[in-house]
């Protein structure tokens, strides 16, 4: 009978935890209110010329680039956070990275992070833009790969493959406290797999560049989840890298940041991210369900 009460107590428990995990939320923006700007940091940022050259707009209306709401939101609203870089162009290397933090007071051991994005490139004969999704951050750099310092794992996500190069311009990469490691080439005859081999951004859904494998101007979901000291990235639900983050940082900011690598000036280009929400992985409930039946069996003794 005791046995019996006990595993009900433990079913119980582990639903109970697992349905708290699919409600709960540690933080959720989806920057309508127009008042993001309280919830998150000041901007962040690397840049070769130590001189931030971006911006931040934390109620950026992207619908007025033409860009449609994004999958998640509800309504057809198209407010959410804008950033632009390199916005002037300089006659030395100014690659640069800027983005922000989303003012959460602690952070469970494992959760994951989900947030629209969108990399809005408006013309020309290629585009360095990445967008970039971090984890346990320093709280004051955005490394990317000619400034990779800092702490935290950040992973660049390439705008398409128009500038062929073995720069990164057009690879999908991890930036992981202060170690560059190349995920996916657009070039072809390199040891990387080419991002086609994802099958998320199939022949024809890039508008300008139409560049398989590539997320250029149109919306994908990004989704990092920690788990101890693992990581496994996500876009559109592909797992793209898994990562043991060994003896690197294992606390710290969730980022959300644009990088441009490359000398230009592109006021009108932006890295745009919409309904960000931050959860408890199971994992974390399924503990909590043990230490229940640990107590109801201490209590029977």
């Amino acid at each position: 009978m005791i046995r019996f009460r006990a595993a009900l107590v433990l079913g119980g428990a582990i639903a109970l935890a697992a349905s708290s995990a699919a409600r709960a939320q540690y933080f959720a923006d989806d920057f309508d209110d127009l008042g993001a700007a309280t919830r998150f940091s000041a901007p962040i940022f690397s840049a070769e010329t130590g001189v931030i050259d971006g911006t931040v707009d934390y109620a950026f209306d992207y619908g007025t680039l033409g860009v449609p709401s994004a999958p998640r939101s509800v309504g057809g609203t198209t407010i959410g956070l804008g950033i632009a870089v390199n916005n002037t162009d300089d006659p030395v290397d100014e690659g640069e990275a800027v983005g922000v933090r989303p003012l959460i007071g602690s952070l469970p051991t494992n959760y994951r992070v989900v947030v629209d994005a969108f990399i809005y490139y408006a013309s020309g004969g290629g585009s360095s833009e990445h967008a970039v999704l971090g984890v346990n951050g320093d709280g004051a750099s955005v490394p990317f790969t000619f400034v990779p310092g800092g702490g935290g794992q950040f992973y660049h996500i390439p705008h398409n493959s128009g500038l062929s190069n073995t720069a990164y311009a057009d690879d999908y990469y991890r930036v992981a406290d202060g170690v560059v490691t190349k995920l996916y080439d657009g070039d072809s005859g390199t040891v990387f797999p080419d991002p086609e081999t994802l099958g998320i951004f199939p022949d024809g859904t890039d508008p300008l560049f139409n560049d398989p494998g590539f997320p250029g101007n149109q919306w994908m979901t990004l989704q990092l989840v920690k788990t101890g000291s693992t990581l496994e990235m996500k876009i559109d639900g592909v797992l793209i890298d898994t990562y043991d983050i060994g003896a690197g940082a294992t606390t710290g900011d969730i980022v959300l940041a644009g990088a441009d690598i490359f000398n230009s000036a592109n006021p009108t280009n932006y890295i745009i991210f919409d309904n960000v929400a931050v959860v408890p992985e199971p994992a974390s409930c399924v503990l909590l369900a043990l230490a229940a039946l640990g107590l109801v069996r201490l209590r029977q003794r």
